[in-house]
């Protein structure tokens, strides 16, 4: 009978230490996502600013691999390599397009996974009904590295590279653009702007806290800000669960939050770099450097809830400096542009704004400034479109208003259709205020070899000299 009693009461003990051990990591995952999730401090947003600001790749090799007109729009699809993988994008064109004017242009980033290019050019196009923006504006739309761009008329286009929602996106984005901007003459860069959808929203709003060349940003219910105290609950209960909460289980963003959260649980990711990730996925708190935007967002939407946007809003509303900015919401819209009617109807004139010829020259004539002693950079590419490869004297004449304002040249051989790249790390000077611009010589002195009649023939193409201030908005 004894041993009974002492064999119940071990199997008691062990059931009560068996027990606690079980909340014991409940309770310390909790703790650990207090600190994960506290908001973030002026140094860490800083210190993302940073990593964006050194974030250059190296982008080569523009090709455009076919073409076809499409519901009566021209459209390419074109691919440029960076930092040695190759992405593919699309472009297309104004109906009537007209290759002696400039048109604006408009970064489409896309929802979900991958770009159904029909699929989703026809829902935005019946969304922002009349003749513009679809007949006035040239569309660049990236596929993201990792994904695809699938097309009924033009086949299946992957890119390469590791998939990284949002924080790499803009990276994609913006190096299409910037070979848009350089290789096609009719895209003007006084009048860029960017609409987002979804996840395509997100990546709209980080571009638009990064890349000073965009005029107007749209954006479509996208993911704003990764410390919610909601997503902070529901990442809790999926730590202890092994799973979303069951009124969680169509939010799209909770899955990559969990990205981030479950290495840093289990050790293999230090608390700072967690909490950079979920920074750097968070553009709520980046919006004193935004262009002026809309916000629109249904009050039903399961996939990214409506806690993203009405956050994004009160800081924009806190910020002193805010860009000018409205935001607009939708009883009972869920996660679809056509059940946010009415959205077209104020989208439409804030993008088409830009495109009268008289406003475009007075933004040329009237440049905002950039502040001065700021870390910029100038990209140049020079692209040699001849049948030979040609040895070339590249000379770059620094204007008087950044620092170092040397001559710099570079001497170098540029195979047949190859692009040669570089990048020049200046800063504005004390006393500068205004845009900048430098002069670009490129010579050859081929002779016979060159197989040319003349040295006119010999002479690469400098399409774009590209000035590019990636962190500083005018």
């Amino acid at each position: 009978m004894r041993s009974c009693v002492l064999f119940l009461s071990l199997f008691l003990a062990g059931a009560l230490l068996w027990a606690a051990g079980q909340a014991m990591p409940a309770a310390a995952n909790q703790a650990d996502l207090a600190a994960l999730f506290a908001p973030p401090t002026p140094a860490e947003m800083d210190s993302v600013r940073s990593d964006w600001a050194a974030r250059q790749p190296a982008v080569i090799s523009w090709t455009v691999h076919t073409s076809a007109t499409i519901l009566s729009h021209p459209v390419w699809i074109v691919s440029q390599r960076i930092d040695g993988e190759r992405h593919y994008g699309a472009i297309r064109f104004p109906m009537a397009f007209q290759s002696d004017r400039l048109y604006p242009v408009l970064v489409y980033n896309h929802k979900g996974n991958y770009l159904f290019l029909e699929a989703e050019l026809a829902v935005l196009d019946a969304a922002l009904m009349g003749d513009c923006p679809a007949q006035e504006f040239i569309y660049v739309m990236p596929s993201f590295r990792g994904e695809y761009i699938l097309s009924s008329y033009l086949g299946t286009f992957t890119s390469q590279g590791a998939q990284s929602r949002l924080n790499y996106d803009v990276d994609d984005s913006m190096a299409l653009l910037a070979d848009v901007l350089a290789r096609v003459p009719q895209a003007d860069a006084a009048r860029v702007v960017t609409l987002g959808v979804s996840r395509g929203a997100g990546v709209s709003l980080l571009q638009g806290a990064r890349d000073g060349r965009l005029r107007r940003l749209v954006d479509y219910f996208g993911p704003a800000d990764m410390f919610l105290p909601s997503l902070r609950a529901d990442a809790e209960y999926w730590v202890d669960h092994g799973g979303p909460p069951p009124d969680a289980v169509n939010d799209a963003v909770l899955p990559q939050v969990m990205e981030i959260v479950l290495p840093y649980v289990d050790g293999s990711t230090p608390l700072a770099e967690a909490r950079q990730a979920l920074l750097q996925s968070s553009p709520a708190y980046f919006g004193q450097t935004m262009p002026p935007l809309q916000i629109h967002h249904g009050t039903a939407d399961e996939a990214v809830p409506i806690g993203h946007s009405n956050s994004l809003n009160a800081k924009l509303g806190a910020l002193g400096d805010a860009p000018p900015f409205a935001y607009y919401t939708y009883p009972g819209g869920d996660h679809n542009i056509a059940t946010l009617a009415g959205s077209g109807d104020r989208i439409t004139p804030f993008l088409c704004d830009l495109v009268p010829t008289g406003l475009a020259a007075a933004l040329r004539s009237q440049p905002a400034p950039v502040p001065a002693g700021d870390s910029l950079t100038y990209h140049l590419l020079v692209t040699n479109t001849n049948a030979v490869s040609l040895t070339a004297t590249i000379t770059q004449v620094m204007p008087p208003s950044v620092t170092p304002a040397d001559t710099l040249i570079w001497q170098t051989v540029i195979p047949a259709g190859q692009t040669w790249s570089s990048a020049v790390a200046v800063q504005t000077a004390p006393d500068y205020l205004g845009t900048l611009a430098s002069q670009v010589i490129v010579t050859t002195r081929e002779g016979v070899t060159a197989q040319v009649s003349n040295e006119t023939e010999a002479v690469p193409t400098v399409t774009r000299l590209i000035f590019l201030p990636m962190m500083q908005r005018p």
